[in-house]
């Protein structure tokens, strides 16, 4: 028996999406209304703005473009489930090199200010509240080390036991030095790998940077700066505020808990901090969750 079947008609939609490169949406968030209304509000040096309807990573994309317009480092001030977040975006969007964690190394992130390289600085609010050597004092702190310079051994000897470098061995981390006739190995407190230097005499005859695992030199520098730890306590002690040129942007969130209401040996107070900020550029992010 012949029985009919009904022919079934399958219909596909096929909708095709608007591709778009990171570089087009940067450019697009650029050159929109809202943004340049933003920059505009920002050229007023005393006034402090709020910015809300930030869904996702989209508060990111508005930093990285706001630092973009900078002439002096940014500082960003978040807490710590938003501090990775922040860093991870902001090193696809301006490169992982003009990024520094102060959490995570304070020293490096108080002498990249002192030399005035333009950076973005995370901070916790926690961490913002530390006290630190004043600026002032910070500059005595540092050495610079080239080849063909005629400094001494006595000299750079002086210095490390001076800024309580530890003489060991090997050297293992920060604040290590160790002594091997004309050879010299220096873990600074603002590096991410230490340096091996060689005298003739009195002269540096050559400067190498250092493998921690092998203790083998590696690649040959030409000058290099030794920064003694910067994260101290003094009777004039100041914080990471103290260091950021007065043009400084900082940007901050609705949730920002700065601390204690009382001055301990390692903290400034609340009130101490916010009224620091004050002396600065603020942009408010309105934390409004996930979007």
């Amino acid at each position: 028996m012949n029985s009919n079947h009904a022919a079934t008609s399958t219909e596909v939609l096929h909708i095709e999406s608007e591709k778009i490169s990171l570089d087009t949406f940067i450019s697009k968030i650029s050159c929109s209304h809202k943004f340049h209304s933003l920059r505009h509000s920002l050229k007023n040096p005393t006034r402090k703005l709020t910015i809300s309807g930030l869904h996702g990573s989209l508060s990111s994309f508005v930093m990285a473009e706001m630092f973009s317009h900078e002439s002096a480092s940014m500082l960003l001030v978040c807490n710590d489930e938003e501090l990775e977040r922040y860093e991870n975006d902001l090193a696809i969007l301006l490169g992982k090199n003009t990024l520094i964690d102060f959490t995570a190394e304070p020293a490096q992130a108080l002498s990249t200010l002192l030399s005035d390289e333009k950076k973005v600085i995370l901070s916790t609010p926690a961490e913002l509240c530390r006290k630190v050597l004043p600026k002032s004092l910070s500059q005595t702190k540092k050495l610079t080390i080239k080849q063909g310079e005629t400094i001494g051994y006595a000299r750079l000897e002086e210095f490390l036991v001076r800024n309580e470098f530890k003489r060991k061995d090997f050297i293992e981390q920060e604040g290590d030095f160790a002594v091997r006739g004309s050879i010299v190995d220096v873990f600074s407190f603002d590096a991410e790998e230490p340096i091996r230097i060689e005298f003739f005499g009195d002269e540096v005859d050559s400067i190498r940077t250092i493998d921690v695992s092998s203790q083998l030199s590696k690649e040959r520098i030409t000058e290099s700066e030794i920064v003694a730890n910067l994260v101290q306590t003094t009777s004039e002690s100041e914080c990471l505020l103290d260091y950021l040129r007065p043009q400084s942007l900082v940007i901050t969130n609705n949730t920002a808990d700065y601390g204690a209401d009382v001055e301990s040996g390692e903290f400034f107070t609340k009130a101490q901090i916010i009224q620091k900020l004050e002396a600065f550029r603020q942009v408010e992010i309105q934390k409004i969750g996930k979007g």
